[in-house]
């Protein structure tokens, strides 16, 4: 999905899940990433008849998207990492980079605003009930 669609936060499932108001009738798709965002200010080009460019949004957090349904998806901060395992030999020489690398991936658990689970903590990138949610701009693994 390519388009500037927004949704919303509508649930906190737990510290790992949360549900936005976009599914598969939006074009929404298993692993698509999703950004959870304060939209900023207008951002101006005062060289081009103070032309809008576009708001400079803040970023609570970028999820991916774990679950699919008709109007609504399960998003969850998913954590990779390449992990590099020597072989054998290598283990006893030290030296080269002969062996196996695999790639780890974990969930993370998400910056929720814990008065909408069982309590709350005070913080801008605090994810909420309501937060505006868009298909991630950039698609850089982390």
């Amino acid at each position: 999905m390519s388009n500037s669609t927004t949704f919303r936060v509508i649930k906190i499932i737990d510290d790992y899940s949360l549900v936005i108001n976009g599914g598969y009738m939006d074009d929404i798709t298993e692993g698509e990433k999703i950004e959870i965002f304060l939209e900023g200010e207008e951002i101006k080009d005062p060289y081009n008849d103070n032309e809008v460019l576009g708001t400079l949004d803040f970023i609570k957090d970028k999820l991916e998207v774990t679950e699919v349904y008709y109007r609504f998806s399960v998003c969850e901060k998913i954590k990779k990492e390449r992990v590099h395992y020597p072989s054998p030999l290598t283990q006893a020489f030290s030296n080269g980079l002969s062996g196996r690398t695999e790639t780890k991936v974990s969930r993370e658990k998400l910056n929720i605003d814990e008065e909408e689970k069982s309590g709350r903590k005070k913080d801008e990138k605090v994810i909420k009930i309501g937060d505006i949610a868009r298909v991630g701009l950039s698609h850089d693994d982390e």
